[in-house]
């Protein structure tokens, strides 16, 4: 096994026992350690990568990616070395802007 799984895997069981404690005991002190460990998790940035955007289905490849970020119609990327990234909660806040337009355009007059 790879030292990313064994992390990876560590810190799912750490959020394990972080839930598992503040359900039995909620507010304790001596569960704070482990409750801040949780909060840090939750709150830790996440970033996409392109491949990411593909596999949720909103573009289908790179290139309309690339267009759609040059005509400002989506967020830009945060350059990181040679990679393109995208923070989840731009993404999420830009799906939610789709979904506002289109509930806007698809309004219809309510019957009197």
């Amino acid at each position: 096994m790879s030292d990313h799984f064994l992390v990876a895997k560590f810190a799912d069981i750490l959020v394990f026992w972080c839930y598992y404690l503040e359900f039995l005991a909620p507010g304790r002190s001596q569960d704070r350690r482990a409750l801040s460990f949780c909060e840090r998790k939750e709150k830790a940035m996440r970033f996409l990568r392109s491949r990411d955007l593909i596999d949720m289905g909103l573009v289908t490849n790179k290139m309309t990616l690339h267009r759609l970020v040059m005509k400002g119609a989506f967020p830009a990327p945060i350059k990181v070395g040679r990679a393109n990234l995208w923070r989840d909660t731009e993404i999420n806040s830009h799906i939610d802007a789709l979904t506002e337009a289109r509930d806007r355009r698809t309004k219809r007059p309510e019957a009197a």
